[in-house]
Parts: structure tokens; C-alpha cells; sequence
């Protein structure tokens, strides 16, 4: 009996696991990905209708893990499985990472200015 109320359990998990990729995929096709399935700057800030500013070049280089200038679907997924961090560090470190635009690892005034330029022109 167990076993089969775990049965069902795994079931019901990996549907909502197939409905979530789905969503998403649904997501990354309103970006208009090219014909071999790449998404450019101007399709991933059209699904999260973002602004196109170094924040958004910046956030598109986070979520580009081949460094190719395109946004593949699996790499669209890992990023966005980077925004479900589970510690207020890890939210930190992401924030940190998204504001050093060079990626030298440290901030500097021009890029602590720009955050905050970004932040207030926002509205």
C-alpha cells in the first residue's frame, strides 16, 4: 500500500516536474528564439520586458554559460534556476555578481553608480 501511495506521489511530481519545463519552454519561445533555437539580446529582454541597459547585457551574460551571445533553452533554465537561491548570501552574491559589470570581482564607483541610476529610473 505504501509503495503505491508512493507511486502516485513520484507520478503527480514528475508532472508538475513536465509542466514547469513546459512553461518554460512556452517562455522561451515568446523571446523568439532564432531557427536553432538561440535567443539574442532583444528576445530574452522582450520575455521579461526589460530595458535594454548594461544591467540587461549583463544579466544576458549570467544566463549565456557558453559565452556564444545566445541563449540557448537549457541555459535559459539554468539561469533561471539561479534566481531560486535559497540563502540570503547566495542572494547577495548573485546581486554582487549582477552589479560588477567587468566581473574583476570587486565594484567600482562607475559600476555602483550605474546600479543605482538603473534602480531610479526604473519608474
Amino acid at each position: 500500500m505504501a509503495s503505491s501511495a508512493g507511486g502516485k506521489k513520484d507520478a503527480v511530481s514528475e508532472r508538475r516536474f513536465h509542466d514547469a519545463l513546459a512553461r518554460l519552454h512556452a517562455m522561451f519561445l515568446d523571446g523568439a528564439p532564432d531557427l536553432a533555437g538561440q535567443l539574442d539580446r532583444v528576445g530574452f529582454t522582450r520575455i521579461f520586458g526589460l530595458k535594454p541597459d548594461i544591467f540587461c547585457d549583463r544579466l544576458v551574460k549570467i544566463f549565456d554559460l557558453d559565452n556564444s551571445g545566445e541563449i540557448g533553452f537549457r541555459e535559459f533554465v539554468y539561469g533561471l534556476s539561479k534566481f531560486q537561491v535559497d540563502t540570503f548570501e547566495r542572494r547577495i552574491q548573485f546581486a554582487y555578481r549582477l552589479i560588477d559589470l567587468d566581473g574583476d570581482g570587486s565594484l567600482d564607483k562607475f559600476e555602483l553608480l550605474s546600479a543605482v541610476k538603473a534602480v531610479l529610473d526604473s519608474d
